[in-house]
């Protein structure tokens, strides 16, 4: 064989290797170097999205030892949302909410109620002190007085440190209809935790 000829299929094969090489570049490694780079960018969010929670909880963790060993926050917020019935502290202040508008009391009445069905409860069980079910305490109050005693008698029962919810309100004229003096019977709940 010529040496002219040698050197032209040694060119030709060295093309054909080159067009070989990028045929399985672009068949093969870039293909699966944009594979590569959607799982590295699918790691990375992950990645965050781990730490994010782990911040997270770490800053929950922290509130709640906060709130473990802070026990003049845990007493201020026992009375809006007492441990135990307290019902005789509910009706110190319904009666001092009552004698404070110059409402005539006129009949107190407490019934200790039910566990309050919790909707958490039911659909996830949660085995830690965050969340207690709760009980309730029904007070059935009658009194008297004029519209503008009853009117702040709400404003303030709204403002009260104790939450107490007006499931059932009925006002009617207690005397003449031209006098301000109304009868009025109210029954509220409270609730505490179990």
């Amino acid at each position: 064989m010529k040496q002219s000829t040698k050197r032209l299929l040694s060119i030709v094969f060295s093309l054909l290797l080159i067009a070989g090489a990028f045929l399985l570049f672009f068949n093969f490694t870039q293909p699966a170097y944009g594979e590569v780079q959607k799982l590295k960018a699918e790691v990375k969010v992950r990645e965050a999205f781990v730490s994010n929670q782990q911040q997270t909880v770490k800053k929950v963790q922290q509130l709640i030892s906060s709130y473990n060993n802070q026990a003049e926050l845990r007493d201020l917020l026992s009375l809006t949302l007492p441990l135990k019935s307290d019902m005789t502290g509910g009706f110190a202040q319904l009666a001092g909410l009552v004698q404070g508008e110059t409402l005539g009391g006129q009949s107190y009445q407490i019934t200790a109620g039910e566990k309050a069905a919790s909707s958490r409860e039911a659909e996830v069980p949660i085995a830690s002190n965050l969340l207690r079910p709760l009980g309730t305490v029904k007070y059935q109050v009658s009194f008297s007085g004029s519209y503008d005693n009853l009117k702040s008698f709400l404003e303030k029962l709204e403002s009260n440190v104790r939450i107490f919810d007006v499931t059932s309100l009925s006002v009617s004229p207690s005397q003449k209809a031209s006098q301000d003096l109304y009868r009025v019977d109210t029954t509220l709940i409270t609730h505490y935790q179990l």
